[in-house]
This record gives C-alpha cells, structure tokens and sequence, in this order.
C-alpha cells in the first residue's frame, strides 16, 4: 500500500528496529518448547521477517501477512522457507495453527480503515477459529495513554524522526526518513493513525472469543513503553 511502510521506511524499519519481533519469537518459541519443529504458525503485520526468520530457522512453518510489498520483499529475503502474502489483517482467513502473532501495533493502524474495535473482535474471533485448544495468542495493542511524543535514531546510511500525538482514541504518527542512496540522501514522509483500544475493552473480547488471557509488561525481558500492553492468552480448552 503506497504510503505505508514504502522503500525507505521499510528498509530502516528492517535495520534498526527488529528487536520487538524478536523478543516476542523467543516467546513464541518457549510456548511452543520441544514441538516447534514443524508447528504452524501466524504471523500477522509480519513487516520485515524480525519474528517470522528465527521461528522459521527454528522449524516452524510460518505463514506471514503484511500490507506493505516493501516490507515482504525483505521477509522474504530474510526467512526463505516460511510462506507470506500481502493483504489485511481485516480481510483474512487464518489457517489452522498453534499460534497466531500479532506484533507491533499490527491490530491498531488504520492502513486499513476497517481498523478499531469491532475489526478487533472479528479478528480475535477468526483466531480463535484457527487455534486448537490450548493454542497460543500474542500481540500488543497500542491502548490510550500511549501518549505523544518525539524520538530520533539514526544509523550507517539511514535517520529517521517521529512525532506522535495522542487525540480522542487516536494516535496520529508523522515519520520523516532520511536515507542515503547512491551518495545522494532522501527524504520521504509518511503518516500513520492507530486506532487506540481499551486494555479492558481488548480483554473483554478475548474473554467473549474464547481466550483466556493476561496482560503482560512486555516480551520477556523487553520491557513496552507505557500504553502498549502485551496480551498473551490460549484457546480455551472448553
């Protein structure tokens, strides 16, 4: 989708921030212990591969989603052997897995306009649909009080700023990125809107699809900011 996650953003995205989709991974895989090889898994808003290359090293059979090509090119690249498509997470049919992901604020962009509470819930209930009973759901969701705020990180060839306002249930997130190509640097912009979701409102919707679910303060040892709760919940067995 033209504007999100394009080229430029894609690639710095891939370089510099993969430490999320990592983290989560080793949870994932603690989950699934001695049976990950060959255990199927969802990676949905895969972005560049960060959680779907180690799991998929490990000998799960991956299945990414994203909207962004940009970043698929990458994941792709990155982990060969799992299998991606490009298209919403609000227009999808998860196969049958033992676990479904959803890492980075995937349930929050409003990329896709369909984005919000009630997307939430259809999602929570095809995920339920496609987990056996005891399997695994994880992912975090940008909640109010995420708050505004500025940041800046720069790395070998590439910078890139973030200005975030939090307003009314909405997070409005202006990047700028720069990135040098071929010695000439580029600038390109791009604004992304999240949707903000209730913590009790999302447990509330898991409880209704089946879950049962804790909130946690992040991926193991990686700590969230702040207004971005981890939900990690299993299908309940009756």
């Amino acid at each position: 989708m033209e504007g999100f996650y394009a080229e430029d953003l894609a690639a710095i995205h891939a370089e510099g921030f993969g430490a999320l989709g990592a983290a989560a991974a080793e949870v994932v895989a603690d989950a699934l212990g001695e049976g990950i090889a060959g255990a199927r898994v969802a990676d949905i808003g895969c972005g560049a591969g960060a959680l779907a290359a180690p799991l998929s090293s490990a000998g799960a059979e991956v299945w990414g989603l994203d909207l962004s090509p940009a970043l698929l090119e990458i994941a792709r690249r990155r982990a060969p052997r799992a299998r991606f498509r490009q298209g919403s997470l609000h227009e999808l049919e998860i196969p049958p897995v033992e676990a479904v992901c959803a890492i980075g604020e995937v349930v929050n962009y409003m990329a896709d306009a369909r984005a919000g509470a009630a997307a939430l819930r259809r999602f929570l209930e095809q995920a339920a649909a496609s987990l056996r009973p005891g399997g695994l759901l994880l992912f975090d969701a940008a909640a109010p009080g995420r708050g505004s705020s500025r940041s800046f990180t720069e790395g070998p060839g590439w910078a890139v700023g973030s200005l975030s306002e939090e307003t009314d249930q909405l997070l409005v997130r202006t990047i700028t990125t720069f990135r040098e190509m071929e010695g000439v640097w580029r600038r390109t912009q791009e604004v992304h809107r999240l949707a903000l979701l209730a913590t009790d409102m999302v447990l509330d919707a898991l409880e209704a699809a089946g879950f049962e679910s804790e909130v946690l303060p992040g991926y193991g040892a990686l700590s969230l900011p702040p207004g971005l709760p981890v939900y990690r919940a299993v299908r309940k067995r009756s």
